[in-house]
């Protein structure tokens, strides 16, 4: 019986760590298929073992669905993992996964886990950076010939002064560079002071510990910014790809904030929301960890101006657009699954506007909520205060659209969650105001072609924005809506 116990038995090499611990890697199981536990002894001269029963289990851990399956690129989603085949084991946490950033699961059963999703940047699915040039100075290297030319300066970065025949520049690595697929790069930018400089430059891409000028590097993605030609142009990889229609006027006495943003639907930059390029493709646009971006500007022989830039705000990846990551699970801190379950990271949204922003108490009035970075969203909801309500996200306008619920006379901050879990903070408000009375009106009868015009009287009129009067034939429920003006609290004309 020995001999046949031996003969199944299957031996690995193991190393010792010290008089307590040897590490050895677990060979295939011989216990059958799924979960099964075999005993694990050690030897210290290959030949005699030790007899402590100690058990060791294989798994077979799979992940099959996910409680919530987005949430906001800052991470901090609760989410339940459905699967089969979770143990709780001791001395060891059992993780979550999220592409590349894991966190610690809780156990509930055999199976479900539940865990918090990192943020984005963890996940290595996206990244932010604001700089301000205030406190973030060591971010930035700086070259420019005659040296000390470009400097970080008074908060902000300048990159030549109003003087003759300089060139400077400054290279910044960013967060996630990698996840650049999609991104948004915000920056101030003045041109002034001086006689009329060359420009400046907006370069993305492997940059050179070097100095460089309004052209940018060009075989990385340059946005030239061209003063003295009074246009913008667009280079990759060496080719000119589009240029700006007209004359664009870069020189306007103050600073002007430039995007420049790159999506499925292309590569676009504006000036000050006005957009100068459009929709232009980047091929072969395939983004490197090592990646970083960088600002030029040059002066010339006759043409020479100050060139500043200030706030510097980065989003790549899913800090701009949603992005989907694979949520794995270890139950013993080495190995995960590998079911490629997908978690969808999406921008932070923010709340600008309400279309309608007041309502009557009853609820029941049309909201389209208007702002930023609604789309890659799961489950929508409005909430009113501390009311929550259904919402539907209408990609046309990318509005979210919900309806009013009952509430009380007063205002309260209509937040979104674009995963039934986490809320806006944006603060924006809906009014509910008191029932409209209407006691009577002057002239109550006029001819059937229409055209008179009346008075109503009431109470509560001062609260609208959009006031109509509507003529219902009682008979047959038909009705006709005309524009009213407000006239006093008491009073509207229609």
């Amino acid at each position: 019986a020995a001999a046949a116990e031996a003969a199944t038995a299957t031996m690995v090499v193991a190393s010792m760590v010290d008089d307590g611990r040897l590490v050895c890697s677990t060979p295939a199981p011989r216990c059958g298929s799924g979960s099964c536990a075999e005993v694990v002894e050690v030897s210290l001269n290959s030949e005699s073992y030790s007899t402590s029963g100690v058990r060791f289990t294989y798994h077979n851990a799979t992940v099959r669905s996910l409680s919530v399956v987005s949430g906001p690129s800052s991470g901090g989603t609760t989410v339940t993992v459905h699967g089969t085949g979770f143990m709780q084991m001791s001395r060891v946490e059992t993780e979550c996964r999220f592409s590349h950033g894991s966190v610690v699961a809780s156990f509930i059963d055999d199976t479900k886990l539940l865990c918090v999703s990192p943020g984005a940047n963890a996940a290595g699915a996206g990244g932010m950076m604001h700089v301000d040039f205030g406190t973030a100075t060591e971010l930035v290297r700086t070259f420019s010939l005659p040296a000390g030319a470009a400097r970080v300066s008074s908060g902000v970065l300048r990159l030549t002064a109003a003087d003759m025949l300089q060139t400077g520049s400054a290279v910044m690595m960013i967060p996630a560079a990698s996840s650049a697929g999609e991104f948004a790069v915000e920056f101030d930018a003045y041109l002034g002071g001086g006689s009329g400089g060359e420009g400046l430059s907006f370069s993305f891409g492997a940059l050179p510990p070097t100095y460089f000028g309004e052209h940018g590097v060009r075989s990385a993605l340059s946005i030239q910014l061209l003063s003295a030609a009074r246009r913008v142009e667009v280079w990759h990889a060496h080719s000119l790809l589009a240029q700006s229609v007209g004359t664009v006027e870069l020189r306007r006495g103050r600073f002007t904030t430039v995007a420049v943003t790159h999506g499925m639907e292309g590569l676009s930059v504006a000036i000050d929301r006005a957009v100068v390029v459009e929709n232009v493709t980047l091929a072969g646009w395939t983004p490197s960890a090592n990646w970083s971006i960088g600002f030029g500007a040059r002066t010339g022989e006759t043409n020479y101006d100050i060139h500043l830039i200030d706030n510097v705000r980065v989003r790549t990846g899913a800090a701009f657009r949603s992005r989907t990551v694979p949520v794995e699970v270890s139950i013993n801190g080495q190995e995960n699954t590998s079911n490629a379950i997908g978690f969808s990271y999406f921008a932070e949204p923010k709340v600008s506007y309400l279309a309608f922003e007041r309502g009557p108490v009853q609820g029941g009035t049309s909201v389209a909520v208007g702002g930023s970075s609604f789309r890659g969203g799961s489950v929508f909801e409005c909430r009113f205060g501390a009311q929550r309500v259904e919402a539907t996200y209408d990609g046309a306008h990318d509005e979210l659209r919900c309806v009013s619920p009952p509430a009380s006379a007063g205002s309260r901050a209509v937040e979104v969650s674009l995963n039934g879990q986490q809320f806006t903070t944006s603060g924006v408000e809906f009014e509910h105001y008191a029932l409209v009375n209407v006691s009577h009106m002057v002239p109550g009868a006029g001819p059937r072609v229409g055209g008179t015009a009346i008075t109503l009287f009431g109470s509560g009129f001062s609260r609208g924005r959009d006031y109509r009067c509507k003529f219902t034939d009682s008979g047959s429920s038909k009705s006709a809506v005309v524009i009213a003006t407000m006239m006093d609290d008491a009073k509207l004309a229609c």
